[in-house]
């Protein structure tokens, strides 16, 4: 028997109460040496694995075991009633740390691990969750819009590869997604999918590579514009520019020397990520189209529909301006569009783009 059990049995404290009020009460007095584990740690670690009727429940300095349920009968759910809680899934890392409060100030209790779906309303970049591990936070930069079907499937559809995309809606799907791992987190693989009416058809290149922003691929609702970060989600094709029409049923422009797309310089103008045309001026928060256009890189490009619509978010989480489908060299990386590196397939993909196919991209 443990020097600890002794001295309770010495004390008469043998019931589990009395340990934990025990715990409770050493848990105030500091360790002998800041690497000494206190008496109240060992205490909670041996109730921790010797009994599933202990549930942890946290303060400010230490976590602390301070009720049970019954092993046989599992605690109820816990579900918030907060209407902004949203439901997200932990990506772009292995595990996600579970900590008592919004910071790095003290350890994480617990690990999430990628996929976990998780609940809770997001606020200043933490979620604080409302299940699992209810009252705990989790990094907010770390999750992602969890992929559920837009609508019901009717008998004998599929979904595209990788997605929740409805053939009934949109017949022509583009799909980039992140491999990360030794290949950088800015890496992906690039597939093309259409729906011939029984059937989902793998069309174009099958072996081109993709390329995102410097810093990977964020959700959507949470990367802020300047972050060069791409926004995962799934995203609508509004319309194709470059330097030439190459044969697409989609809206097209043909970039000009006054040709610009507008940030934060377009919102006094009411054309904030938005396609301007300028002569003689510059914008301090524009993209000369003409420029990238003369580098390459907009030779044939397609606007992704990310923060493109009402209400535009300006600046803060879910802001955005010019996020496209562009080409980008192998070795390199984007500013936070997608960047395919074979540039005919680019090229093809802008001829393939059909608006009554209702083509969207789903980024992750």
């Amino acid at each position: 028997m443990s020097l600890v059990r002794k001295a309770l049995a010495h004390l008469g404290l043998t019931s589990a109460v009395h340990v934990v009020m025990l715990a409770v009460l050493l848990g105030s007095a500091p360790a002998a040496a800041a690497n000494t584990p206190s008496l109240t740690t060992s205490l909670t670690t041996s109730l921790t694995t010797s009994s599933s009727a202990w549930e942890e429940c946290a303060t400010p300095m230490r976590t602390l075991f301070c009720r049970t349920v019954s092993p046989t009968t599992p605690p109820p759910t816990q579900r918030s009633t907060d209407p902004r809680t949203v439901s997200k899934v932990v990506c772009n890392t292995a595990t996600l740390n579970v900590r008592i409060t919004p910071g790095t100030t003290y350890p994480p209790i617990a690990t999430l691990t990628a996929g976990s779906v998780v609940f809770g309303t997001i606020s200043n970049g933490w979620m604080a969750l409302a299940r699992p591990y209810a009252g705990r936070f989790v990094s907010a930069t770390y999750l992602c819009t969890r992929p559920t079907p837009s609508s019901p499937l009717a008998p004998g559809m599929t979904y595209a590869p990788g997605t929740f995309v409805n053939p009934a809606e949109h017949q022509q799907v583009l799909v980039a997604k992140q491999t990360g791992g030794t290949t950088g987190s800015y890496h992906g693989r690039w597939a093309r999918w259409e729906w011939n009416g029984s059937s989902r058809d793998q069309v174009g290149d099958t072996t081109t590579d993709v390329r995102f922003g410097k810093n990977g691929v964020l959700d959507g609702t949470v990367r802020i514009m300047g972050s060069l970060t791409t926004p995962a989600g799934t995203y609508a094709l509004p319309m194709a520019f470059g330097e030439g029409n190459p044969g697409t049923r989609a809206e097209y422009r043909t970039i000009t020397d006054c040709s610009w797309w507008m940030g934060t310089s377009g919102i006094p103008l009411g054309v904030f990520n938005r396609w301007y045309e300028a002569c003689g001026t510059t914008f301090s928060d524009a993209e000369d189209l003409s420029y990238y256009r003369d580098k390459g890189y907009y030779r044939q490009a397609v606007v992704i529909a990310h923060n493109y619509y009402p209400p535009q978010i300006t600046s803060g989480p879910g802001s955005s301006s010019a996020i496209f489908l562009h080409y980008t060299p192998a070795g390199g990386y984007t500013a936070g569009c997608v960047g395919l590196t074979n540039f005919t397939e680019l090229v093809n993909t802008v001829r393939w783009l059909d608006p009554t196919k209702s083509p969207v991209i789903v980024i992750g």
